[in-house]
Formats: C-alpha cells, structure tokens, sequence
C-alpha cells in the first residue's frame, strides 16, 4: 500500500517523507533528500556580459543579462525536484508541497498534469530548517478537513 508523501523544498533544499494520514511517523524517503549549490554570480556565469557602443563617442554600456543566475538555477533546481516526483509518483498515493512562494510557483510551473492530479495540499511556508515536530506542527494548522480526507481516502485506495 502506498503512503502519501511530504516534499518541504525552499531554493536549495528539499526533503521527501513519507507519513500515514495523519502525518504521524513521517519517515524520510530513500534518495530522497536534495541540496542545490547555492553558488556566487562569478560562479554561476562563464562569460562577461555583451557591451554595446551608444554611437557617439567612445562610450560604451554593458548589456544587462535577461536572466539573473540564481533565479536560473532556482528554476533549475524546481525542475529536477518535479522529475523527481514525476518518476517517482507510482510510489505515493497522494503528495503534499511546502515551500516558499516563490518556490512553489516555479514547482507549480513545472508539474505534471498526472502529479498535478495527486497533489491534496499546497502550503506557502519555509519549513527547510524546522525539526519534524515543528514540520507538523505548521502543517497541521494549514489543512483543512477536505483536504486531509482527501489524503486518508487516497492512502487507503493505494
């Protein structure tokens, strides 16, 4: 029987539990933990920006870059944790993401349609750094009766 599972991400972290309905004994999923490099922009970037002549004089400008780097890797990084799940999700019943908001919009981005059909919970916290009492604490606030129901019935039809 499948279990549901927790993913908590920020930019650079993420972890993946599995728990029963009730988010008791949450249970850290094998090859489950994530980190990014969280590098400096010289690392990051392997060529100097473009300059570009205004026409009058010697004068020149740099060219802005259209992305920034972190928000880059960032994506980068949301992108790998949702293949994760993508490849993963014949394991889980049903998932619950927390994260950031920014981090969860980029996850939001880059979700499946058949993952998309297993998340019950999405919660905008920063929980990366927080023990698992706390982790449960704070999402336990945050759903609502639907949602956990929606989690028991999944859990039980795995």
């Amino acid at each position: 029987m499948n279990q549901p599972w927790l993913m908590i991400a920020d930019a650079a972290h993420a972890q993946f539990y599995s728990f029963d309905g009730y988010f008791n004994d949450l249970a850290k999923v094998k090859d489950g933990k994530f980190e990014h490099q969280n590098l400096q922009s010289k690392d990051l970037v392997t060529t100097k920006r473009g300059r570009v002549s205004n026409g009058f004089g010697d004068a020149r400008s740099a060219l802005e870059r259209p992305t920034d780097p972190h928000e880059h890797e960032k994506t980068v990084f949301a992108k790998s944790l949702m293949h994760y799940v993508q490849q993963h999700q014949h394991k889980f019943s049903s998932i619950v993401i927390v994260a950031p908001p920014k981090m969860l919009g980029l996850l939001r981005e880059n979700t499946s349609k058949e993952v998309e059909k297993k998340i019950v919970a999405e919660i905008a916290k920063e929980l990366t750094n927080q023990s698992q009492e706390q982790v449960v604490s704070s999402i336990s606030k945050e759903i609502n009766k639907e949602q956990w129901a929606s989690v028991q019935i999944r859990s039980l039809n795995a």
